[in-house]
């Protein structure tokens, strides 16, 4: 169609401008008082908590230092450093590693020519 006079239709729920007006029954978002996820999360892992028998003997072959009662953050730290050491997790030891020094940025400039060490990379 090419130019002319085209009639806009607008909803009978919509505003001036064409958009839909918001309907009534939409809440509000998030109600007064509720707290988000994360920092419900954080508050439970600030918790203390007294370790299972089982479990704070398996920490303490490695911890031996380690207290009864610990913070359940701590308590999950300790699981990952032992499934790291004991276990072999890769994964594990790359989330402590994370945690403790950030994630490696992966990049790369193009320049095939550059000198690495003493090792020159030439195009073909």
């Amino acid at each position: 169609m090419a130019g002319g006079n085209r009639k806009i239709h607008l909803h009978p729920n919509s505003n001036t401008n064409g958009f839909d007006k918001r309907p009534e029954n939409i809440g509000n978002g998030r109600k007064k008082g509720v707290r988000n996820r994360s920092t419900v999360i954080k508050e439970l892992l600030e918790q203390t908590s007294k370790m299972p028998e089982d479990i704070l003997k398996l920490f303490n072959e490695t911890f031996p230092d380690l207290p009864e009662k610990t913070l359940i953050e701590y308590a999950m730290t300790y699981r990952q450093i032992i499934k790291a050491l004991h276990d072999g997790d890769t994964n594990a030891y790359k989330a402590l590693m994370d945690s403790a020094y950030g994630a490696p940025k992966q990049e790369f400039d193009g320049n095939f020519g550059a000198k690495i060490e003493g090792i020159t990379f030439v195009d073909d």
